[in-house]
C-alpha cells in the first residue's frame, strides 16, 4: 500500500505518518537499549524495550494491537518487514541462550509473550531474595538521595500486579494472593 504526499506515491514504510515508516537508519543491527538481556532483570530489560519501541512507534507489533495481515492485503508486505524488523532489535539485545530460545519465532509478538511468560512474573523465592536484599540496605555514609535510589531500585524491581481491564475482570485479587 501507498501513500499520496501531493502527486508523488510513498511507500508505506517510507511515510512517517504510519506505524510501517522505517527510519534510514533503522536496521536489524541497530540496539536501541544498552542491557542485554540474559535472564536477569527482566523489568529493568522490559522498561528499556518498551521505550525504545515506542519511540521508534513499533509497540503495535508486540502488544498484538497491530495483528497480522493477509497475504493478500495491500498492507501484509511492510508489516511484514516491520515485524522482522522488530524480531531483530529483540534477538539484538538477548543473551546467547535466550536468543536461541526464542529464534525460530516468527512474529515479534510472539516472542515478546514467550519472554513475558518466562521471565515476567516473580517467584516467591525470588520476590523474598528482593524483600531480604530490601533490609539489608543500609545508609552508612551515603547521602540520603543515593540510599533512596538503591531502595527505589529494588523497589522497583518487585513487580506488584495491576489492573489491566476496565471494570476489572482480570482477577487482580487472585494475583496478589499468588504473589502473597
Amino acid at each position: 500500500m501507498a501513500a499520496y504526499e501531493g502527486n508523488r506515491v510513498v511507500e508505506l514504510t517510507q511515510d512517517p505518518s504510519t506505524v510501517y515508516y522505517i527510519h534510514p537508519s533503522d536496521n536489524n543491527n541497530y540496539k536501541f537499549i544498552n542491557d542485554v538481556f540474559d535472564g536477569e532483570n527482566y523489568s529493568s530489560w522490559k522498561r528499556s524495550m518498551i521505550i525504545g519501541l515506542s519511540t521508534k512507534n513499533k509497540m503495535s507489533f508486540i502488544d498484538g494491537t497491530l495483528p497480522k495481515p493477509q497475504s493478500t492485503d495491500v498492507t501484509y508486505k511492510a508489516w511484514i518487514r516491520c515485524n522482522d524488523l522488530v524480531v531483530g532489535w529483540i534477538l539484538g539485545v538477548l543473551g546467547p541462550i535466550t536468543k536461541k530460545s526464542v529464534f525460530f519465532y516468527k512474529t515479534a509478538r510472539d516472542m515478546w509473550q514467550d519472554l513475558e511468560e518466562r521471565y515476567g512474573h516473580v517467584s516467591s523465592a525470588q520476590l523474598y531474595a528482593l524483600q531480604e536484599e530490601i533490609n539489608e540496605v543500609k545508609q552508612d555514609s551515603d547521602e540520603i538521595a543515593e540510599y533512596f535510589a538503591k531502595l527505589k531500585v529494588l523497589w522497583d524491581e518487585s513487580p506488584m500486579p495491576v489492573c489491566e481491564c476496565n471494570g476489572c475482570r482480570c482477577n487482580l485479587t487472585t494475583k496478589f494472593l499468588k504473589i502473597q
